[in-house]
């Protein structure tokens, strides 16, 4: 495995060996440090969210955005995963806080950006091996109705959708069982790799009204009605938002239907 990224220069700090700054006057301040909403217990103001996104533009935010793609698809090796991969470290970022006179903010995405892939490469090796699991138990399950006669053309039963099977279950039943959960898993895994798409997106655009309509999408919610008595926006902004992110789902997605965003559309 690859060893975690160094961190970069902050924006505007002096390289080593440079002169100290003329006349001697001492350099300015460092920022004051974003805590994180978890530390914070409760999501951003507006007033904070402005601050917070000031702070970013003053650090390059969107060279440092680049760069954190960039080693984030030579980790994932695709377009997609890397943009999934970043978009979570993205929502660390927003949650774990960062101080800029600790790390500067390049260094800080590019650590998170390693942090979620391992996370991502140790559930896929969990996800492997439960994969394994499954199917082993799936040919026990056959073979083992093979030997009592049951080969899929008589006698009625139930199959848990896990794979294991109950009393009087056929081979029939556990094929069926099977189809059913890897169209589960495959609406699933599409929902949220359109997701993972806009967010990327929305994120470089700085487009926080559909950052915050894409969090309650996510968690169900539909209404803009609903969405405005649960934000501190007006509902007028969500909608003033509707043009730029139907566009970017017909740029990134093809379709500017919602729907497309639900694991069971």
């Amino acid at each position: 495995m690859p060893e975690p990224p160094a961190d970069t220069p902050a924006a505007g700090a002096p390289q080593p060996g440079s002169p100290e700054p003329v006349g001697g006057e001492p350099p300015p301040p460092p920022d004051p440090a974003y805590p994180g909403t978890d530390a914070l217990g409760r999501p951003l103001t507006d007033d904070e969210r402005r601050a917070l996104e000031k702070l970013l533009r003053k650090h390059e935010f969107e060279r440092c955005y680049l760069a954190a793609l960039a080693f984030a698809h030579k980790q994932m090796r695709s377009r997609a995963g890397a943009q999934d991969v970043l978009s979570r470290a993205l929502e660390r970022l927003v949650r774990t806080g960062w101080n800029p006179a600790e790390v500067p903010l390049g260094g800080r995405l590019n650590r998170l950006v390693f942090s979620e892939w391992t996370h991502e490469v140790a559930e896929d090796v969990a996800r492997k091996k439960a994969e394994a699991g499954f199917v082993h138990r799936m040919e026990e399950d056959k073979k083992k109705a093979q030997d009592d006669g049951r080969d899929g053309r008589g006698g009625k039963g139930e199959v848990a959708v896990d794979g294991r099977q109950k009393v009087g279950a056929t081979t029939a039943d556990l094929d069926s069982a099977v189809a059913k959960r890897e169209r589960e898993d495959a609406r699933r895994a599409r929902a949220e790799a359109n997701y993972a798409k806009l967010h990327a997106a929305f994120v470089a655009a700085e487009d926080d009204v559909n950052l915050e309509w894409l969090g309650y999408r996510r968690e169900g919610v539909t209404s803009i009605a609903i969405m405005a008595r649960r934000s501190t926006r007006d509902a007028k902004e969500f909608y003033r938002a509707r043009d730029r992110r139907k566009l970017a789902m017909r740029r990134l997605l093809g379709t500017d239907d919602e729907r497309i965003l639900e694991e069971d559309p």
